[in-house]
């Protein structure tokens, strides 16, 4: 009987054992977070040549016309190269052969916190700024080895030649198209004009400077007409592109937030109040628009029959003048009550004066109307 009972127990153990292993094969294995996206910087709208795209992670891939490129991401031109980039804040980039550029950080959500900064590694391109280099200049940048590029709002053509090239001396170039640019290393800045071209050497201790003239290097691209003549037309709506991308970009951090209220809209407003009605004769009630100002005499008192000269007419129902107001309903009902007010304050003139008579001894002739002897 004991084995038998211990036996239950062995067999009932072994089967908790295998229900926790299917569970456990059940459950499927944590899997890590997926990475955010790199951010869009822009879209390549044409490609000429052999150029490849080297991406963050290290993959690299031909470019397609209609792709878009992202931070992180280097272009790659060799010989005969040329590849054009419209970017997310407007500018223009033409990248071209043997060169190799960088998009190092790029935010356009039309704000403060927008930037620009790209790392010409080698090579040369042509930038026509967006809006970052419009409203953000200080957080526009092209980093080369040797000096930083930055813009007061311009088109230029920044190059970097390494050392050994026979084009030209090794170090940092510029020419501005149009607009202004500037060539900095370290504390060491020198402001380049349009038609003009800064030099930077490599060499740390040589200051940068604005050279006599362009440098022969300075030569269109291929396809230079293409990429003028698409940058100026993006020009154009330069200020509606940023306009929709800061809609666009509220739409996304609010998705919950409503428009304007879609309630019935009230009545317009004519300009007067409906008046109450009111006793016979009274003015407009408080907060209603007063007569004219004209209407009132300089300098009248302000009591009950305020203007009453001027707005009522004349017994025979004509117009008293040019400051009468015929055909007002107000004006012939007011005349009555004026009457009446004139005829008992008349009525109570004479029963004082009656009355200090008699207190004097005086005899008072008869009023005529009716009036009474003491």
């Amino acid at each position: 009987m004991l084995h038998a009972r211990r036996l239950a127990a062995l067999l009932a153990f072994a089967g908790l054992v295998s229900i926790a292993a299917a569970q456990d094969k059940a459950t499927p294995p944590a899997t890590a977070q997926t990475p955010p996206s790199p951010r869009v910087a822009g879209t390549i709208e044409f490609s000429a040549g052999d150029a490849m795209i080297e991406a963050g992670d290290g993959k690299t891939r031909q470019p397609q016309v209609g792709e878009t490129v992202a931070e992180g991401d280097t272009i790659v031109t060799r010989k005969q190269g040329e590849l054009h980039l419209l970017m997310e804040d407007g500018a223009s980039l033409s990248v071209r052969e043997n060169s190799r550029m960088k998009i190092a950080a790029y935010v356009a959500e039309g704000g403060k916190n927008d930037r620009s900064v790209l790392e010409l590694l080698q090579g040369s391109l042509r930038s026509v700024t967006g809006w970052i280099g419009r409203f953000n200049r200080a957080a526009y940048q092209i980093n080369t080895p040797t000096a930083t590029i930055g813009v007061r709002g311009t088109d230029h053509e920044p190059t970097y030649i390494p050392a050994g090239d026979p084009r030209g001396e090794h170090g940092t170039y510029d020419k501005v198209n149009e607009g202004r640019s500037f060539l900095q290393s370290g504390s060491q800045t020198v402001d380049i004009g349009a038609n003009q071209a800064g030099f930077h050497p490599a060499s740390g201790a040589a200051r940068p400077r604005v050279l006599p003239s362009v440098p022969t290097f300075f030569r269109p691209a291929p396809n230079e007409q293409r990429f003028v003549a698409r940058s100026r037309e993006v020009r154009t709506n330069l200020d509606q592109r940023r306009v929709e991308r800061q809609d666009a970009v509220r739409r996304l951090q609010y998705p919950t937030r409503e428009g304007p209220s879609k309630a019935a809209p009230s009545a317009p407003r004519t300009g007067t109040e409906p008046q109450r009605p009111g006793p016979r004769g009274a003015g407009p009630r408080e907060g209603a628009p007063s007569a004219p100002a004209r209407d009132l005499a300089p300098g009248a008192k302000q009591g009950r029959f305020e203007g009453a000269e001027k707005s009522l007419p004349p017994r025979g129902g004509r117009p008293a003048g040019p400051g009468a107001h015929p055909g007002t309903s107000d004006a012939p009902k007011a005349q009555p009550n004026f009457d009446r007010a004139a005829k008992a304050e008349k009525g109570r003139a004479e029963r004082r004066a009656g009355k200090q008579h008699d207190e004097a001894g005086e005899h008072r002739p008869p009023q005529a109307g009716g009036g009474r002897h003491r």
